[in-house]
């Protein structure tokens, strides 16, 4: 391997990881609320990248204005699937959520495709498409760099929260002791409400910054679905564990998909979960959960 090689490897590892890390936090955010495992956060962070394009492209409006806006209805569309859908079915196994998320997941492609079509679109360039050389040769945009800088930022803001905040203390005893928790005063639906929300708009995030270093694709959801994989890797319901995992994922894919092939990458990526979860089950970060019978 050439240093140019390496170099590009990595360079484009650090702007994956940023997207990885938004999609990775949209999986734990509502598995350490809910323990639910949402297996549409693909068909959302395809979603989240679709409107992100209508309010800029087709509506002309300001980027200042678009990608709130975007968010917000990312927000208000994970959360009432929530609100309106999942919590019916509190007290029920898991599968049949876990089944239920595969339906919101099938239904969401189908409006993004009825409404978008299946077209890729592109977003327009940002910051003139600059980039920055790094040691080795080669290039990493600022985009890209702007991406992984505010995946990093969310997770230390997410982590602060959670640790030292009234919300964060809700929501660790809403999960954990979601009994103890209603009785002492905790509105636990509305702490995983906004959960839900939440995970909504750091999903958004992904799809969005993968539509500007990509494009706007369905096969966004795809990545979305490989999300889980670095959350699982970090150590699932750990938030600082996204950001290794993430690394450690989009290294794996980078180089993979250099020595073989575009098309590797996804039997890649979940053949390296196999095999870390038989000697890691838990993760790298997560802790064992020891059941006595």
């Amino acid at each position: 391997m050439t240093m140019l090689t390496f170099s590009s490897i990595l360079a484009n590892s650090l702007v994956l990881t940023g997207t990885y890390i938004l999609l990775s936090l949209g999986w734990v955010m509502i598995y350490r609320a809910t323990e639910v495992l949402n297996f549409a956060t693909g068909q959302l962070m395809a979603l989240g990248g679709y409107i992100f394009y209508g309010f800029l492209v087709a509506g002309h409006l300001p980027l200042v204005v678009s990608l709130p806006l975007s968010l917000v209805v990312a927000c208000v569309y994970s959360a009432t699937i929530y609100s309106r859908v999942i919590k019916r079915l509190n007290g029920q196994p898991v599968y049949v959520v876990v089944i239920l998320t595969f339906g919101i997941a099938i239904v969401t492609e189908g409006v993004v495709a009825m409404i978008a079509g299946s077209q890729n679109l592109s977003l327009p360039a940002l910051f003139n498409n600059a980039s920055v050389t790094v040691p080795g040769g080669a290039h990493i945009s600022v985009v890209g760099i702007v991406t992984t800088l505010l995946a990093l930022t969310v997770v230390g803001t997410l982590m602060l929260v959670l640790r030292f905040t009234s919300f964060g203390i809700q929501m660790r005893a809403a999960a954990e002791l979601p009994a103890l928790a209603t009785s002492s005063g905790i509105n636990v639906n509305l702490i995983a409400t906004l959960s839900w929300g939440l995970a909504g708009v750091f999903t958004a995030l992904g799809g969005i910054s993968y539509g500007y270093t990509n494009v706007v694709s369905p096969n966004t959801a795809q990545l979305g679905l490989q999300g889980i994989v670095p959350a699982l890797v970090g150590g699932f319901g750990s938030i600082g564990g996204t950001v290794v995992g993430s690394f450690l994922v989009a290294l794996i894919e980078n180089t993979g998909v250099h020595y073989l092939g575009g098309n590797s990458d996804p039997a890649l990526i979940f053949t390296f979960l196999t095999f870390f979860i038989l000697f890691r089950p838990s993760g790298i970060y997560g802790e064992k959960e020891v059941r006595r019978v």
